[in-house]
């Protein structure tokens, strides 16, 4: 996260600019989407709010991944499965942590999804929603 907010402070006069071409949607997004020449001017300007200009970017950086501790997953009792796009870059490091703390919880890699694979790979999403809601529905063990 550190390197994209440096990359995207440096590129910051042009971001406009790039946002309204597949190329420059490709480098802006790259790493947050499988096909990021497919998305959006105003999906691929999201980097720019996100990571070039958030004034708090650093406090968020340090709360949300630094000393985030999650507490109370050993609680859950309902089917989880924790997912993560392959090409996520941002993620990487923070989404699998969280699996052996949430009993019986699965983790699935998503091969053609990045950083928002409810955009990349949505039909993968759904079909991980409705194992998990069949998990659910499933009698309780003896």
């Amino acid at each position: 996260m550190t390197t994209a907010r440096f990359i995207n402070r440096v590129r910051y006069p042009w971001m406009d600019e790039l946002s309204r071409t597949p190329a420059g949607r490709s480098l802006l997004l790259a790493g947050m989407r499988a096909l990021p020449w497919q998305a959006s001017a105003a999906e691929a300007l999201t980097m720019k709010g996100g990571f070039a200009d958030q004034t708090g970017f650093w406090a968020t950086l340090w709360n949300a991944i630094i000393i985030d501790v999650p507490s109370g997953l050993d609680q859950i009792d309902c089917p989880v499965t924790v997912a993560q796009g392959v090409l996520d870059v941002v993620g990487s490091g923070q989404t699998p942590r969280y699996t052996p703390l949430i009993p019986g919880a699965r983790f699935a890699l998503l091969p053609a999804a990045g950083h928002a694979p409810q955009s990349d790979a949505p039909q993968a999403i759904i079909d991980l929603v409705r194992a998990a809601a069949n998990r659910a529905a499933e009698p309780a063990a003896a």
